[in-house]
């Protein structure tokens, strides 16, 4: 299999626990899965070309977010980039727009200082559930 399109196996981790004093509960091994760099450091231009890949595919991405990620790996538009990583980043990115456009819109404030809000706003500002008709 590609090194590119290929997903990161999670490191499973073991934590022991004591057991909880006064129960005849016996000692606990707990089981964690976690990814390794799942919170790798975004570079401003990988968020830029996300943000351009985002907005060159709006129409597809409306319609099956799935086939648009997929596309994003098949086309190594992020190399080095997991499909959970890109996944991630989108929902960050899109959850950071709405609370900034919200406290916006409750404070009165009339700019935003975040340095993706306009591309954030042009893509968004498309979508029927951020901006509904009524």
């Amino acid at each position: 299999l590609d090194a590119k399109t290929t997903q990161e196996e999670p490191q499973k981790i073991e934590v022991s626990m004591p057991p909880i004093k006064g129960t005849k509960r016996k000692k606990q091994v707990l089981k964690k899965e976690v990814k390794s760099n799942d919170d790798a450091k975004w570079t401003d231009s990988e968020i830029k070309i996300l943000l351009e890949f985002w907005k060159e595919n709006l129409e597809e991405w409306k319609w099956g977010k799935v086939k648009v990620y997929q596309k994003i790996i098949s086309e190594n538009v992020l190399p080095g980039r997991t499909l959970d990583q890109i996944r991630n980043k989108v929902g960050k990115l899109r959850e950071t727009y709405l609370q900034k456009k919200k406290k916006a819109n409750s404070t009165g404030e009339g700019s935003v200082e975040w340095i993706w809000f306009s591309q954030m706003e042009e893509i968004l500002s498309q979508s029927k559930a951020i901006n509904p008709d009524y």
